[in-house]
């Protein structure tokens, strides 16, 4: 029996032009309606996919979606209408009265101040959200779980994101974190795996735990002058992340703050920083020189263990180091140590075969 072939069907926009699809026999109208979208005349992605298609019969019937394409048409026997999905407006705080499954375009009604505890949480088909600037307090995981989600503008109002308001939003690719914004609360954007820069507003003076921990598409990072702690697991598993630069304000870098940040290649550390927590940079497998600065008095345990491409370290006089710090830094060859260290290189660098030659103060 031979195989079916595809057809090939015209048809007439509004505009007057007309369109060729190649379509198989048993192609369904919706499967149609889908590869249609991309004849909308908007550029913008989203505008294509919130786009209702309509395929109309000459006697102004609309095809239904599980109808079987009619392959006899001439071209003028079909037209094409596109019209928007419209936004679903908010009138109080929750997605309440509406499945969360097909909320897809969503517009929070002026007046609305905080947006409360998980308020768009798990509505996974959730394309795009507009948030007015009467809003102060995006509150906890109010759009956790939206893995659709592309666009979501924070308006100036916004002093406050709240415990994994956006985390798991895994297509996000960028947001823009308003000067309003003085907190970025735990596990804020915690998932955005497709997260790819990210920009700091000066007003923000702590980038609280797991933040942006597993965001593995971002590739850089502002952090400003006014942090003064990165908390634990920020930016662990950051993959993608190259370089980062940390302002003088930081005083501390806490545990395992850069875990897992493959990518990382340079990092500067302030002349603020007194401790480098626990695995602060642990698994920086690409990280290549390092300097310690003087105001550092304690390099804690593991803090850079599985460094394995770290060649330069530079160790101030006042820097007490705690078992494991270095652990599985084998590339070891250019060290800089104070006196105060000679008789405790086995210690600290366990996995170097030739420790005194390779120790010898520069």
């Amino acid at each position: 029996m031979a195989a079916a072939s595809p057809t090939s069907i015209s048809m007439q926009l509004m505009n007057g032009d007309v369109r060729v699809l190649e379509v198989m026999p048993d192609t369904t109208i919706r499967e149609m309606k889908e590869r249609m979208k991309a004849w909308h005349p908007s550029e913008d992605p989203i505008t294509r996919q919130l786009t209702i298609v309509h395929v109309i019969r000459p006697e102004g019937r609309k095809l239904d979606d599980d109808e079987m394409v009619v392959s006899a048409l001439s071209p003028a026997d079909l037209q094409v209408l596109f019209t928007m999905n419209p936004a679903v407006e908010c009138t109080n705080k929750r997605t309440s009265g509406y499945d969360r499954k097909e909320l897809r375009d969503v517009r929070i009604r002026d007046g609305v101040q905080v947006m409360e505890l998980g308020a768009f949480a798990g509505c996974t088909a959730l394309l795009r959200v507009s948030v007015p600037v009467s809003v102060a307090v995006i509150g906890p995981s109010a759009f956790a779980g939206c893995t659709a989600l592309v666009d979501v503008q924070i308006p100036d109002s916004v002093t406050r994101i709240g415990d994994s308001a956006f985390s798991g939003c895994s297509s996000l690719a960028k947001v823009r974190i308003p000067d309003s914004v003085t907190q970025i609360e735990d596990s804020s954007f915690y998932g955005c795996s497709s997260l790819a820069h990210v920009k700091i507003p000066d007003s923000v003076k702590e980038i609280q735990a797991y933040a942006f921990a597993g965001c593995k598409s971002l590739r850089s990072v502002t952090i400003p002058d006014s942090v003064d702690r990165i908390g634990y697991h920020a930016f662990s598993a950051c993959t993608s992340l190259a370089k980062v630069r940390i302002p003088d304000s930081v005083t501390t870098v806490e545990h395992k703050a850069f875990y897992g940040c493959r990518s990382l290649v340079n990092v500067t550390l302030p002349n603020s920083a007194t401790e480098i927590g626990l695995a602060a940079f642990a698994e920086c497998s690409s990280l290549t020189t390092l300097t310690i600065p003087e105001t550092v008095t304690r390099i804690r345990r593991s803090a850079f263990s599985g460094c394995s491409s770290l060649t330069t370290l530079i160790i101030p006089d006042s820097t007490y180091i705690e078992d494991e710090a270095f652990l599985g830094c084998a590339s070891l060859s250019h060290l800089k140590l104070p006196e105060s260290l000679k008789d405790q290189l086995g210690r600290l660098f366990p996995d170097l075969p030739d420790v005194p030659a390779r120790s010898a103060p520069t």
